[in-house]
Order: structure tokens, then sequence, then C-alpha cells
């Protein structure tokens, strides 16, 4: 008997792999089940498939594979003179080669009792068999969930974690900031801002405090099209406002990590303010230790903190936040600052996020 390691390949943005094991048994040579031995036929367009039919099934013991799409399931196997067998050229013959019971769920995932697997942490798929791209992709598997997961843009050689709101507008945090929160923890240098820095585990929302990267904001935002969302919030969240940016942009670290996107409005209205982000529209990102604003002075230095600064620009949305202790501006450099429309208020916390168009 030859043992065959069955690869299933479910191809979405590459090719990805989990494994079980068949036995075929070739001393019955071109030989199949008999048909009266099955008790269930299926339609599938592979082998593989056909044998991922049989890895949910409890009762699968064996399975024929026909042409014209036919996956026959048995809970009976030829029996070792192979004398309930039915000749047929153009079938394959497998026996599920595995305990009975045993999970076939990967990567930690538990088996549901609809035999479907229940996956964890961002891996999804029939078996939980690979990381999500982003958190829109990850919106069926955990619907209503916000936290830390594992993502795997296109683009990016490996996962990295990603705050997600698996919500109706499938959130991928881009930053996220507290009133209370480590105000120096956005006095960053270029790699920090280039690697991301922050609490993204942390499980406490009101101390979650982050910047994702820009180097992983560019491998998501080169894979698919997204629109940028940035909200300012009033104290806890009682009242906020969103501006919405379409076709949100990262280059990479050779073009200085600047951004780009093609139209902007305001989103949702409790708060109302404009577009402080018009100056950074193709603007580089500088950090205190790599100055690249167009301004004479190091913008970065003078805001204490990393973005795309322009002219040292018109918002400052990783500045110290409520410096004074309450919503109004001290107007000193390194405070939160958006000036359209905010008349001198400043934010008790902010958000960005990504989500696809």
């Amino acid at each position: 008997m030859i043992i065959y390691r069955i690869v299933m390949l479910l191809v979405m943005s590459k090719a990805l792999v989990i494994q079980e094991y068949f036995t075929q048994r070739v001393d019955c040579g071109t030989m199949i089940l008999s048909y009266d031995l099955v008790y269930a036929n299926r339609t599938a367009s592979s082998l593989l498939g056909c044998a991922s039919l049989c890895l949910f099934d409890p009762d699968c013991e064996s399975l024929n594979f026909l042409r014209f799409d036919i996956c026959m399931l048995s809970n009976k196997t030829l029996d070792d003179s192979c004398s309930n067998r039915q000749d047929n050229v153009n079938g394959i013959y497998l026996v599920r080669f595995q305990e009975k019971n045993a999970s076939v769920c990967l990567n930690g995932g538990i088996m549901k009792p609809t035999n479907t697997c229940l996956c964890f942490g961002g891996y999804i798929g029939d078996f939980c068999e690979r990381i999500m791209e982003d958190c829109t992709e990850g919106v069926p598997y955990y619907p209503g969930e916000f936290g830390t997961f594992l993502i795997h843009p296109r683009l990016s050689p490996k996962p990295f974690k990603a705050v997600c709101r698996m919500a109706f507008d499938k959130r991928t945090y881009l930053q996220i900031r507290h009133y209370g929160g480590n105000e120096t923890l956005f006095v960053q240098n270029w790699e920090a801002y280039k690697n991301g820095f922050g609490d993204i585990s942390e499980t406490d929302d009101w101390k979650r405090n982050f910047w994702l990267g820009n180097e992983n904001a560019y491998y998501l935002t080169n894979s698919k099209d997204y629109h940028l969302i940035v909200q300012l919030a009033e104290y806890h969240y009682t009242s906020f406002g969103q501006y919405r940016l379409n076709y949100f942009v990262v280059k990479s670290e050779e073009d200085n990590y600047s951004m780009s996107y093609t139209t902007a409005y305001p989103y949702l209205l409790s708060i109302v303010f404009g577009n402080s982000m018009l100056s950074s529209n193709g603007a580089n990102f500088s950090t205190f230790d790599r100055d690249n604003d167009i301004f004479p002075g190091n913008c970065a230095q003078k805001h204490g903190t990393g973005w795309w600064f322009a002219s040292c620009s018109r918002c400052n949305p990783n500045g110290r936040l409520w410096p004074g202790g309450i919503n109004v501006r001290l107007n000193v450099d390194d405070e939160f600052f958006w000036e359209d429309g905010l008349n001198g208020w400043s934010a008790w916390g902010t958000s960005m996020w990504l989500s696809r168009h």
C-alpha cells in the first residue's frame, strides 16, 4: 500500500496548502469500491475537493472520485482480497488514513458540531489553513469581533499583527490613540515609524495606543484599494467626527513612504471638521531624524511626531492630546491640532483605519 499526501490547494491571492493522508489500494489495480457500498454522492471539481468532503464527514472512511465531478463517499473500505470492488479505469479510490475522530482543523482551530472549523487569531479557510489578507477578509470568520489578529497582505513577505474591527466598515487600523496614554510614545525615529510601535496587543481598548508601521501600510495599500478614515473624538467617544480619503496609498521606503489620495470629504458629522490633510497629499513621511518635508526647518522635530508634513502642514494627529487636561489647544508646537473647522479644539482620542473600496 502506498501512502499519498493529498494537498488541498485553495487559490486566493496565492496557492496555500493543507495536508491530509489517504491510502491508495494499488494492489486492487484500477478497481474502486462497489457502488452499493456508497452512502453519499457529491459533486467535486477535483480529487482534492472530493478529499475535502471526506475529511469533513465523520462517517467517511473512503472515497471514489470519478470523471464528470462525481465524488462518492463510503463508510466501508475495500477488503483484503478486493472482492467488494468495481472496475473503473477512470476512477480513483482512496482510503482515509487518519485516526478516527481526529480534528482536521489546523493552526489551533477546533471542530464545531457542524463539522466545520472554528478559527482563531486571523486564520481563515475551511481548515483554518491560511492567514487573512486584511481585516475585511476575516469578517465572515470573526463577525463583530474587535481585537488583534494576524494579517498577511498579498505583497508582504510575512504576516504581521493588526487591530481589526470586524463590523460593517471592516476596519484595519493604522493608528489608535487615547488621552491618558503614553504621550511620548509617538516621539519616535524613522525606523520605529517604519516598523510600527505601541500597544497593538493591548486587550483594554482604552489603553491601546499604537502605530501600525509605514512598511505595513505600504504592503496593505498596494495589495488592495483602500480608503482612509480619520476619526477625531470627544471624551470617551461621546461624540466624534470622521473624514474619508479615497484611494489612499502609501508608497515604499524608497519614496519616503509618501502618501496620496484622490478625493476627500466629511464622513460622519457629529463633530464637523475640514480637510487638514490637503497639504499632506503627495507629501513624504518625516521624523525628527529623517527630514523629508519641504519646509526650511524640520517639521517633525518641531511638532514632536512623525507625519506626512509638507510645510509643517495643517494637522498633527500624532501630537499630544488634551495637553492642558481639557479639550482646548494650548497652541504649543507638539500638541495635537487640526486647523480646519475645529476652532482651537483638541481631541481626546484619534484613530485612523483602512477599509476596502
